[in-house]
């Protein structure tokens, strides 16, 4: 069984974030298609007399389908939080990645990723075994479809990492457990906070946080005229600090609608005149 939550947000005047869960409905479309997920999200907001357009912006995973089911009816922004999971994601989990459709390039993370999966191994058995109860933290097993996940499961494993041998004694396990440097557990540690940090701040429930992605990470992911346009009409971010060349690109993004807007008011006022 499958189920797709749906929620709303509105920025209202004060730059305040309004957050609504619409709610968490049974999928029942015949296919998990582009074309049925847009129907069925159409259908869904139809209850509340919604419909989307170029007006109303989706924030989305990055994956194809979602992509394809939201290029048309709306303005559509790309997780960024998402787009850094999966990063992660494929550092610990693949020895070769696509960057795109003709190039493939070796991931060279063999220290990582050895380390993980010892690491994911020796949490899998323990929880397994109902031993965990014998540790003073419960151990996390990891999740891809947690962010950052790996540092949570990692993060927890290594804190442990001194108690770890009375639940592992006489096990299997304890091979996986003396495979693992604590020394280069920690520094794998250290190097995702920043992830973790990151995450943390672009997952804000109570303010909008489009403008923070400019400012933050800009080489990491596609800058797009929406994170442009919500940081040069933020009120303290507008000049630009931590990204001064950014700037030169947010103006034409600002001036472009702006324009747009006057024609259509001055079009509305010529007919106006004529028509009287």
């Amino acid at each position: 069984m499958n189920y797709r939550g749906i929620g709303l947000r509105y920025l209202d005047d004060d730059f305040k974030l309004l957050s609504f869960v619409l709610g968490c409905y049974f999928y029942d479309a015949p296919a998990h298609s582009a074309a049925h997920f847009g129907a069925f999200v159409d259908d869904k907001l139809q209850e509340y007399n919604l419909q989307l357009d170029s007006s109303k912006f989706v924030v989305c995973d990055n994956e194809m389908r979602m992509l394809a089911a939201c290029r048309d009816q709306c303005t559509r922004v790309s997780c960024s939080d998402q787009y850094l999971n999966k990063q992660l994601q494929h550092a610990f989990e693949l020895n070769e990645i696509h960057t795109n459709k003709s190039t493939i390039e070796n991931v060279n993370c063999e220290t990582a990723q050895n380390i993980f999966l010892q690491v994911k191994k020796i949490v899998t058995n323990v929880r397994r075994s109902h031993r965990q109860q014998e540790l003073s933290m419960k151990l996390q097993i990891y999740s891809e479809t947690r962010f950052n996940g790996a540092m949570t499961m990692l993060d927890i494993f290594r804190k442990m990492f001194y108690e770890l041998p009375l639940v592992l004694t006489n096990t299997k396990s304890m091979d996986n457990y003396n495979l693992i440097v604590k020394k280069s557990l920690d520094d794998i540690c250290c190097f995702l906070q920043p992830f973790e940090e990151v995450i943390e701040a672009l997952s804000e429930d109570h303010q909008p946080t489009l403008h923070r992605v400019t400012r933050r990470r800009k080489t990491i992911w596609l800058i797009t005229t929406e994170h442009r346009l919500a940081t040069i009409l933020h009120p303290k971010l507008r000049n630009f600090e931590s990204c001064y060349d950014e700037k030169e690109n947010s103006i034409p993004a600002l001036k472009l609608p702006y324009d747009k807007c006057q024609l259509n008011i001055s079009s509305s006022f010529s007919s106006l005149l004529h028509s009287n």
